[in-house]
């Protein structure tokens, strides 16, 4: 290979002397854009790679943060509903008691505060 390519370049006017030494140049050159070439592909893929992690590691971070932030919401929603719940107890009880305790003034009629604020207990 390295023959026929200085034999075109002594055929084009080069010396023999330099023929050979410019063919063995032109090939490294070669080489060493093909190498230039791969390790650029190469590159491209490891970044490729990276930011493919990186995105994963970040979208699982944020998914976790959710499923965390909507457990903490589910605990609190809990935890309201039953402090809700024992406070309407609490209040049907007290009801019931003052019922109890106090039957003829259950028969008569209310004022008008108080009777908004028992419309506004019997509504929930």
């Amino acid at each position: 290979m390295i023959a026929t390519a200085a034999a075109w370049l002594i055929a084009r006017g080069v010396s023999a002397r330099l023929a050979r030494p410019l063919v063995i140049a032109a090939g490294a050159l070669l080489v060493a854009a093909a190498l230039l070439g791969l390790a650029r592909c190469a590159i491209g893929a490891h970044d490729r790679r990276v930011v493919a992690d990186h995105e994963l590691r970040q979208s699982l971070a944020e998914a976790i943060a959710v499923a965390g932030a909507r457990a903490a919401a589910d605990a609190a929603n809990a935890s309201a509903e039953l402090l809700a719940r024992r406070r309407d107890e609490r209040l049907k009880e007290r009801i019931d008691n003052a019922v109890k305790d106090h039957p003829d003034a259950v028969r008569r009629p209310a004022g008008p505060a108080v009777g908004g604020v028992l419309d506004e207990l019997r509504g929930r």
